[in-house]
C-alpha cells in the first residue's frame, strides 16, 4: 500500500492516524507506537456564533470535521443550561450534527455542597464523561497551603465523581502557570492530589504563563484524558503553528501517551477574521502538523 505524504495531507486526523498500521518508526524504541486521538474543539472557540444560532454552529463545526465539543459554563450551569439549552435539547442537537460532548469547563463551586448532585445529574443526561474545572480563583493562590489544601478538596471531588461514572479534571489557566511561593500551582496541586484528578493542560496558557508545556506533559506523563491545543504568540490571530508553541515536542509525546484521548482545540480570542473560520484553519493546520511529524513516516 503506497500512501504520499503530499495525498496524506488531504487526510483528515482520523484518517491520518488510520496510517499507523502502515507506517514505520524510523526506531522502534525512541519512538512507541502511537495512537489515535480525537479531535474536539472547546465552545468558547465559537462562542460568538453560538450565541446568535447554536444548531447552525455546532453543524458547521461538524462539517468541519470536528468530532467533540467541550462546553464551558459557569456556576449554575445546571439550572441556566449551556448558551440557554438545557441538558435534553443540547444532547439532541449534538447527536443529530454527529458531535460527541467529549467534557466540560464547570466552576470548583458547582462541585461542592447542594450544587454537586444537580450538577451531576445534568451532566448524565447531557452525556458528558469528564468534568473539568476551568482553573482555580485567586483565593485557592495564595500559598503553597492553600494549595495542599485545594488538592484534598479535588481528591474527594474525583472520588465521588468516579462513584458517578465520571472522570474529573483541572485546566490550567496562565494564573495556575505563575510561581506562588517559588512554585508552580498546577504542580503542587497534582502532586499532592489523588491520581483520578486529571491533568488538562492548556498549550497556550502554559507558554503564556512562563512554563514548558513539554516538560509538564513529560513530568505528568499517563495523568490526561484530553490537552487543550491553544496557540501562544505570533499575529493576533495566530492559528497553530503560526506562535510560540513547541508543537513538533509536544505532539511527540502526546501522540504516545495512551492515557490521551483527545486534542481539544481553542481560540478564544479573534481580532481580524471570524470564529468559524478560526476554527476551521485550526483544524487543517493540526492535521498538517500531525502528518509532518519528523519521528514516523508514511510510505
Amino acid at each position: 500500500m503506497n500512501i504520499s505524504r503530499r495525498n496524506v495531507l488531504k487526510l483528515g486526523v482520523g484518517a491520518a492516524a488510520m496510517c499507523a498500521a502502515v507506517v514505520r518508526p524510523v526506531n522502534s524504541r525512541a519512538n512507541p507506537p502511537k495512537k489515535k486521538k480525537h479531535v474536539g474543539l472547546q465552545v468558547v472557540s465559537v462562542g460568538d456564533q453560538c450565541k446568535k444560532d447554536m444548531a447552525r454552529t455546532l453543524h458547521a463545526v461538524a462539517q468541519m470535521g470536528y468530532e467533540g465539543l467541550e462546553l464551558a459554563g459557569g456556576r449554575d450551569v445546571a439550572r441556566t443550561g449551556y448558551y440557554g439549552r438545557k441538558a435534553e435539547e443540547l444532547r439532541k442537537m449534538l447527536e443529530q450534527c454527529g458531535l460527541t460532548c467529549c467534557g466540560t469547563h464547570i466552576t470548583l463551586e458547582s462541585l461542592i455542597g447542594n450544587a454537586f448532585h444537580e450538577t451531576v445529574e445534568f451532566h448524565k443526561t447531557l452525556g458528558v464523561p469528564d468534568l473539568t474545572i476551568h482553573g482555580l480563583s485567586p483565593k485557592h493562590l495564595v500559598s503553597v497551603a492553600a494549595l495542599v489544601d485545594v488538592a484534598k478538596l479535588l481528591t474527594e471531588i474525583a472520588e465521588k465523581l468516579k462513584a458517578s461514572g465520571m472522570t474529573f479534571g483541572y485546566h490550567t489557566q496562565v494564573r495556575d502557570i505563575r510561581r506562588v511561593e517559588g512554585q508552580i500551582p498546577i504542580e503542587v496541586v497534582l502532586a499532592h492530589a489523588g491520581p483520578n484528578v486529571h491533568l488538562q493542560l492548556d498549550t497556550g496558557h502554559c507558554t503564556e504563563g512562563g512554563a514548558d508545556p513539554v516538560a509538564m506533559l513529560k513530568k505528568f506523563r499517563g495523568r490526561s484524558r484530553s490537552v487543550h491545543l491553544h496557540e501562544y504568540g505570533g499575529s493576533q490571530d495566530a492559528i497553530l503553528g503560526e506562535g510560540d508553541v513547541k508543537w513538533k515536542e509536544i505532539f511527540e509525546i502526546c501522540q504516545t501517551d495512551g492515557s490521551i484521548e483527545w486534542y481539544i482545540v481553542e481560540r478564544s480570542d479573534f481580532y481580524q477574521r471570524p470564529s468559524l473560520e478560526i476554527a476551521r484553519l485550526n483544524l487543517e493546520s493540526l492535521r498538517k502538523l500531525l502528518v509532518h511529524d519528523q519521528a514516523y513516516f508514511c510510505e
